[in-house]
């Protein structure tokens, strides 16, 4: 019997029983949930005032700092195998301490610090891992420490973006300029909107296969992130 003439199961008085759904652990959602993300940084920027962009990436710095901090407050305790955590951790929060009016005076200059002094110490907390398996609070802080950068790097990332593609114009050109920035924006937006009902639509369905979506998809939002990566960094 094939699936397609497979009777329905049903319960014991006959009456069909509800399908399950399936829900897809896709790479194609991560995509739609990163594209949409970076495109509502984009539009909100380009509303703000400097005064106001700096008030948020001081908001990203402090978060940053306070997850560096979580995770030295696990390595404080005196052990060799640790020496090299605790040096990478103050180097990186020497480069969180600047204030957001120095990092927006160079942001790309600032992400690339930050991220080499990031990318330091996630190496050294993989070799104490390797070594020492840590759980419970080393998770957590490691947990909180990776989505505190994220968010900062996707900050800088979209403030160096705005600052490069606003800088040449002045007065009313500038604020043309953001209109159409916007505009272009908002039409990425809605191309988002193809692919997130399909997904929608398929996520309803049962034995649905995952990469069979992600390549219905895929081209999709390639398209809008090729889009998006014309203006980052």
């Amino acid at each position: 019997m094939t699936a397609g003439n497979r009777p329905e199961s049903v319960d014991r008085e006959g009456a069909p029983r509800p399908r399950k759904v399936i829900e897809l652990p896709s790479s194609s959602d991560a995509k739609l949930e990163q594209l949409g993300a970076r495109l509502e940084a984009f539009d909100s920027h380009l509303q703000l005032s400097s005064t106001q962009s700096a008030t948020v990436l001081q908001s990203r710095l402090d978060d940053a700092l306070a997850a560096v901090r979580e995770v030295w407050a696990l390595y404080e305790s005196p052990s060799a195998s640790d020496d090299e955590v605790r040096e990478a951790i103050a180097a990186l929060e020497a480069r969180l301490k600047p204030s957001a009016s120095t990092a927006m005076r160079s942001p790309e200059k600032q992400r690339a610090r930050i991220g080499a002094a990031s990318a330091e110490l996630d190496g050294a907390l993989a070799a104490a891992r390797a070594n020492e398996p840590r759980e419970g609070a080393h998770q957590h802080a490691s947990a909180r420490y990776r989505s505190a950068m994220e968010a900062l790097r996707a900050e800088l990332d979209v403030l160096a973006a705005c600052r490069r593609l606003l800088t040449p114009y002045q007065g009313r050109a500038r604020a043309d300029r953001r209109r159409e920035l916007r505009a272009d924006i908002a039409a990425l937006r809605a191309r988002l909107e193809a692919p997130r009902r399909y997904l929608e639509n398929h996520r309803r369905r049962t034995a649905i296969d995952g990469r069979r979506v992600d390549r219905e998809v895929g081209k999709d939002l390639e398209a809008i992130s090729a889009a998006l990566e014309r203006w980052l960094p």
